[in-house]
């Protein structure tokens, strides 16, 4: 179900912000109708405009791709969390309820940004529970470094997420 032309209302922006990375070579900048496109942070554009030069640039599966490779890497970071915490089977059963639900088998399909900010979350929430687990320099740094990924995905949303979710944990 990856092959497929591009559905509305995200994948043909996000799509065509990426196609225009690729061509042009900025990496920097997203552009629509040649103007700066700044309504969102430029991560995911990014991805995608690498994808598009290895892929084609008018080829849509290589930009699913992106969004693909971001929701394994959510589900190892998922597995790995749940492992660690509760043991492999807990591990699986984590990764697999969250294979399974609706909105994220469907952001893993699509051309969309929103299976970044889940990745980054993912990533920071991993950071987070590593640095409990040791209180070690290097789990903060990589708490940072996911935070800053968070934000270059989808903005103020990414690190108020992790924030609301470390607030919770703490309280």
């Amino acid at each position: 179900g990856l092959n497929h032309g591009v559905w509305r209302p995200d994948e043909p922006l996000v799509m065509s912000l990426s196609a225009q990375m690729a061509r042009s070579g900025d990496f920097v900048v997203p552009l629509l109708n040649g103007q700066p496109f700044l309504e969102k942070p430029p991560l995911y554009f990014m991805l995608g405009a690498v994808a598009g030069k290895l892929g084609g640039v008018i080829n849509p599966l290589a930009y699913r791709s992106v969004s693909l490779l971001l929701a394994l890497l959510t589900l190892l970071l998922t597995f790995g969390m749940a492992a660690r915490q509760s043991g492999w089977r807990q591990g699986l059963l984590a990764a697999g309820i969250l294979a399974t639900a609706g909105l994220f088998f469907r952001s893993a399909r699509w051309i969309q940004i929103d299976i970044g900010l889940a990745c980054a979350v993912a990533f920071s929430m991993w950071a987070y529970l590593e640095y409990l687990r040791g209180f070690k320099a290097h789990h903060a740094a990589v708490l940072g470094l996911s935070l800053g990924l968070a934000f270059m995905f989808k903005g103020l949303v990414g690190p108020a997420c992790v924030a609301a979710a470390i607030l919770a944990d703490l309280i």
